[in-house]
């Protein structure tokens, strides 16, 4: 996806009906709602939640401490650091200033959206393939994950999974 001369941008359609899905007020022909988030906690990205997804981060940042220094810092993150949007009848969003400037990206230059499970990011492709490498660095040298034939065994890593699901299958009963 590019960045068009008026900061545009095409939400994927596979998370468009993702976030049509998690929109209570959302309905066919109504422009269905994300939010995006830009905290200080996140390195050249920005992370996109559904209106439900993002009504559980308000409700547990709730049942924080207030005044806690932790609950400030996620209320910036997750609150004062976000960007309510409403996609239009194309798909697309306006990437306002302060979302390029995290993302460090121009009109006409292209974007990433990387799905995270309940979220999804949108990053510049070559910040994102560096963040990628930089984890898998991080984590085969700490041996967390297995190298075979010079690749990374994610096999080995669900295959743990597993064995704990079993585990806990026979321990309830």
């Amino acid at each position: 996806m590019k960045l068009d001369s008026k900061a545009r941008v095409s939400i994927p359609a596979r998370f468009r009906s993702v976030l049509e899905s998690q929109d209570p007020d959302w309905d066919t022909g109504r422009n269905v709602q994300m939010i995006a988030v830009y905290g200080d906690h996140l390195a050249d990205c920005v992370e996109c939640y559904t209106v439900e997804a993002m009504a559980e981060i308000d409700e547990l940042i709730d049942e924080m401490e207030q005044g806690d220094p932790e609950t400030d810092a996620f209320i910036d993150w997750y609150q004062t650091q976000a960007q309510d949007f409403s996609i239009d009848d194309s798909g697309r969003i306006v990437l306002p200033a302060v979302l390029r400037n995290k993302i460090g990206v121009a009109p006409g230059e292209p974007l990433t959206f990387v799905g995270r499970g309940k979220t999804f990011e949108i990053w510049k492709p070559e910040k994102f393939q560096a963040s990628r490498a930089a984890k898998a660095e991080a984590l085969t040298e700490e041996g967390s994950l297995q190298i075979r034939n010079g690749r990374v065994n994610t096999q080995a890593v669900f295959d743990k999974i597993r064995k704990r699901r079993s585990a806990a299958a026979v321990e309830g009963g």
